[in-house]
C-alpha cells in the first residue's frame, strides 16, 4: 500500500469519526472557538471587529454573508492535483502563480520551479472555490486570484481575491459582479488589472492602488476569455460573441471601437506585440489565427494553419521581442502532443530548428 493509500485510509476514517464540516451556531461555541472563528473571518474579509471571543451584532452578520468558516480536512500534496487553467509571472519571470480546479493557488519560484507557497481562497462545496483565473503583478508583489467564488453559494455574488505574494496575505476582495471571474491580467505598469466575466457580463477594470472598481462595460454578446493592455495603456479583449472591443487609457477605460473577428466566433485569446502594433487572436472553435492591425483595428492577415485541420489554436502569445507568433491548443499531430506553432509578424508560419543530439557527427550537425 503506497503513501497516497494510506493518507486516503486516514481520511475515510477521520471522515466516518467526525462527519461532514456543518456550520455551528454562535450559541453552541465557547470563547475560544469565537476568537477563532472572529479571526476566520478577519481573514476573509467579511469581519471588521473585536477579536475578542465575544458574540455580537457584527459577528453574527458576518457569518451570514461570508462561506462556511468551518476547517475542511483536505492532504497537501506539494502539487496540484486537478487542472491548471491559468498562470501569472512576474516581468523578471521569477515568481510563476497557477491556478487550479483543486482550489489552490500554487506560487513558484524560477527558473527551479520551487514551490514557495500555496494561495488558498474561500472554498465550498462542488465548484465553490475553483480557480479559473490568476494574475501577477509585474513587480511580483501581488496575485489576483478569481474564478468560481464560495462566496456566491451566499450572497450571489462573485469577487476577485488579492494575495500578498511575499506572505500569501490576502489582501483585498474587489468587487460584487454577476458571474464567474474568467481572466485577470494586470497592465504593464501594475496600475490596473482588467477582469473578464462569464455569462455574457462583460469587462471591469480594477485600481490596483486602492482596490477599486474604476470602469464597466456590460452585457457582452457571450463570456469573455481574453484582455491585454497594449503599452500606449489602451485594453482589448475578446469575447466568444466574436467582437475585439478596444478600450482608451485609464483610468475611464472608454470604449473605442468595436470589430468581428473572421478567422471563428469563439474568440477565446488576445495578445498585443510588444510595440503595440499588431493584434493576434486565437479562437475556441477553429485552428485559425487572425491578426490585426492596433490603431485601426483592420484585419492583417490570417496565419498559415495549413494542415491544422482539427481541434484549436486557442492560446496565443507574442515573443518577447515581438517578431515571433505563438500560438497553441488542444491540436495535435502523431507522436507530438499538443506542439506549439509558431509565425512570423506577417502570419507565415516558421519551422523550428530540429535538435542535433550530441552523437552526431560534425559533418551531420552542419548539413542544412
Amino acid at each position: 500500500m503506497n503513501w497516497f493509500r494510506i493518507a486516503f485510509s486516514l481520511l475515510l476514517v477521520l471522515w466516518a469519526a467526525v462527519g461532514p464540516s456543518q456550520a455551528r451556531e454562535l450559541a453552541d461555541m465557547n470563547g475560544e472557538e469565537i476568537k477563532i472563528l472572529q479571526q476566520r473571518l478577519t481573514d476573509a474579509g467579511c469581519y471588521a471587529g473585536a477579536i475578542d471571543g465575544q458574540t455580537s451584532n457584527a459577528l453574527q452578520a458576518a457569518k451570514k454573508v461570508c462561506p462556511d468558516q468551518e476547517p475542511i480536512l483536505r492532504i497537501e500534496t506539494g502539487m496540484h492535483v486537478a487542472p491548471i487553467w491559468r498562470i501569472g509571472v512576474d516581468a523578471q519571470c521569477r515568481l510563476l502563480a497557477t491556478g487550479s480546479d483543486d482550489k489552490t493557488v500554487r506560487l513558484w519560484s524560477l527558473p527551479d520551479g520551487r514551490l514557495l507557497r500555496v494561495l488558498r481562497p474561500p472554498i465550498g462545496a462542488g465548484i465553490s472555490g475553483k480557480i479559473d483565473a490568476v494574475a501577477m503583478s509585474p513587480d511580483g508583489r501581488y496575485v489576483a486570484v478569481g474564478g468560481r467564488d464560495a462566496h456566491a453559494d451566499v450572497d450571489q455574488k462573485i469577487a476577485v481575491s488579492i494575495f500578498d505574494a511575499s506572505s500569501g496575505a490576502l489582501v483585498a476582495r474587489v468587487g460584487a459582479f454577476e458571474s464567474i471571474v474568467e481572466n485577470l491580467v494586470f497592465s504593464g505598469d501594475g496600475r490596473w488589472i482588467a477582469a473578464t466575466l462569464g455569462g455574457g457580463w462583460g469587462l471591469r477594470v480594477i485600481d490596483a492602488t486602492n482596490w477599486r472598481v474604476v470602469a464597466t462595460d456590460k452585457p457582452y454578446g457571450d463570456e469573455s476569455d481574453g484582455a491585454a493592455f497594449a503599452p500606449d495603456g489602451r485594453l482589448y479583449t475578446v469575447s466568444e460573441d466574436g467582437k475585439i472591443r478596444r478600450y482608451g487609457p485609464g483610468p475611464q477605460f472608454r470604449r473605442e471601437a468595436v470589430t468581428a473577428t473572421r478567422g471563428g466566433r469563439l474568440a477565446f485569446s488576445i495578445a498585443i506585440d510588444p510595440a503595440g502594433q499588431r493584434i493576434a487572436v486565437g479562437f475556441g472553435d477553429t485552428t485559425a489565427v487572425d491578426l490585426y492591425d492596433a490603431p485601426s483595428l483592420t484585419f492583417h492577415a490570417a496565419a498559415d494553419n495549413a494542415g491544422i485541420d482539427h481541434g484549436n489554436l486557442s492560446e496565443v502569445a507574442w515573443r518577447a521581442d515581438g517578431k515571433v507568433l505563438i500560438a497553441g491548443g488542444t491540436y495535435d499531430i502523431p507522436d507530438a502532443k499538443r506542439p506549439f506553432l509558431i509565425f512570423d509578424r506577417d502570419g507565415r508560419r516558421l519551422r523550428p530548428r530540429r535538435r542535433r543530439g550530441p552523437g552526431a557527427p560534425v559533418a551531420a550537425r552542419r548539413r542544412r
